[in-house]
């Protein structure tokens, strides 16, 4: 997931850069941002393609870097739920509240997610 750049501003209630201010701010907009998306179809489509598009480019991404096939398609698949229960725990949260990082909400949300499978098998 993009912490900087274009794309990681135009996420709703995603981070513009790590730490400081501009994490700050984007979990000060994440509430209207939400309700602009609550309010309007064509906003929460175009959400969902992007988090589509992102897992259609992970596997190939992540193959380049060695890693199995296998573990690459899982990883797509668990990208959009795990990134939205981040997010949303993340946008979710008082600021004053100590409740990490948003790459750190995404990966415990990964964890639970991983765990839920294990005790399906």
């Amino acid at each position: 997931m993009a912490t900087t750049g274009p794309a990681a501003r135009r996420s709703p209630g995603g981070p513009t850069r790590r730490g400081g201010r501009a994490d700050v701010r984007s979990r000060q907009l994440s509430p209207l941002t939400r309700a602009a998306l609550d309010a309007n179809e064509e906003l929460r489509e175009r959400e969902a393609l992007k988090s589509v598009g992102t897992a259609r480019a992970m596997p190939e991404a992540l193959r380049a870097r060695d890693v199995p096939d296998a573990a690459a398609q899982v990883a797509a698949e668990l990208k959009v739920p795990a990134s939205r229960t981040g997010c949303g725990r993340w946008a979710g949260t008082a600021q004053d509240e100590a409740t990490g990082e948003l790459p750190a909400l995404i990966v415990a949300a990964l964890r639970e997610l991983h765990a839920a499978a294990t005790r399906l098998a």
